[in-house]
């Protein structure tokens, strides 16, 4: 929650600030940024008894955030990697301060469903359902491409000095780009695209479309679809913004087609698909009838938390769609965990 500002004012500011000339640019720097809706860090010394961290510690975190993190790749459902970087404990506490105190002020886009309060996958389905034609579109290395001058040039604007600017700008940047892995880069990322999301809402608007952003994964729906049109379009404002399309994700979908909006069908009604709800009734059909265990080794299963991803993947088809079906198997999977 966002602090007032006396209650991040501890210490007394420096007396040479108490002249009448000082005393009036100190209250317009507070004015500008207060009016923009953000909390007021007057200097670096004001930051560092605000977060809780020792200065020349913040500027040794800013300068060489490389040293802060643990980098580590996931596999990607396609077979391919993705690079992750998770901060270490001091400059993740950092963040979330960052992220509670600061970013969670900005203005985001309605039409950003991804990392908000209130919004979810199946919101996010939702806009898109019954429509005959879908357009899914997917940025390259989208956090990494979200730089470093983008997140100063937010900060700048929003009031706070250079020098506040380029302190905050190290502790959540890692090589020039927004880290995936750090609690920052999903809001900060969200603000950034403001401006590339709004004038897609407007765009799609006026060609009675329909425009939604998760993350990196875009779509775009409508009865009618000039799809070259579309796809020029949403090219030419993500390098505006310096982003850029993967070509090889962008998909088509026609009349007849299974539509398929971050995870969920949106034919007809907002589903989860019919192969992802099979393949875990199977799953379930084998731990019934050889126990988790055997159907562990049978199946050559060796994940560690293999018991809480079958829990998760249940949880999205039951945060999709009211079945007791699969309410049934999240309380039988539960029963076995708390066995375990």
């Amino acid at each position: 929650m966002r602090q007032p500002l006396n209650s991040i004012l501890p210490f007394k500011l420096d007396p040479a600030l108490h002249n009448p000339d000082n005393e009036k640019a100190l209250a317009a720097y507070v004015n500008r940024i207060e009016r923009n809706g953000f909390l007021p860090i007057i200097d670096c010394n004001h930051f560092s008894q605000s977060v809780g961290y020792k200065l020349d510690v913040l500027y040794g975190i800013s300068n060489s955030p490389q040293h802060f993190y643990r980098g580590f790749k996931i596999k990607k459902r396609n077979g391919s990697e993705r690079n992750i970087f998770e901060p270490l404990p001091a400059l993740k506490e950092i963040q979330y301060w960052l992220l509670d105190n600061l970013f969670s002020c900005a203005k985001t886009s309605r039409a950003a469903r991804a990392y908000k309060k209130g919004f979810s996958v199946k919101g996010n389905a939702l806009v898109h359902r019954g429509q005959r034609y879908l357009i899914k579109l997917d940025f390259k290395n989208f956090f990494e491409s979200i730089s470093s001058f983008q997140i100063f040039n937010f900060l700048y604007h929003v009031g706070y000095s250079e020098q506040i600017c380029g302190i905050l700008v190290g502790l959540v940047t890692y090589d020039g780009g927004l880290p995936q892995g750090a609690p920052t880069s999903p809001m900060l990322s969200n603000i950034v695209m403001f401006e590339f999301d709004e004038r897609m809402l407007k765009w799609c608007k006026e060609h009675n479309l329909r425009y939604t952003r998760y993350a990196d994964d875009i779509s775009i729906s409508g009865n009618a679809i000039e799809f070259s049109e579309v796809i020029r379009t949403v090219r030419k404002q993500a390098h505006d913004f310096g982003c850029v399309l993967n070509e090889t994700k962008t998909k088509v979908m026609t009349p007849g087609k299974r539509k398929v909006v971050t995870g969920l069908t949106v034919n007809d009604r907002v589903t989860a698909p019919r192969a992802y709800r099979r393949k875990i009734r199977q799953e379930i059909y084998y731990i019934k009838s050889v126990g988790l265990e055997g159907h562990l080794n049978n199946a050559n299963i060796i994940k560690r938390n293999y018991l809480d991803h079958l829990i998760g993947k249940v949880n999205f088809v039951l945060s999709a769609e009211d079945s007791n079906e699969f309410r049934a198997y999240r309380n039988f999977l539960l029963k076995i965990k708390a066995s375990r």
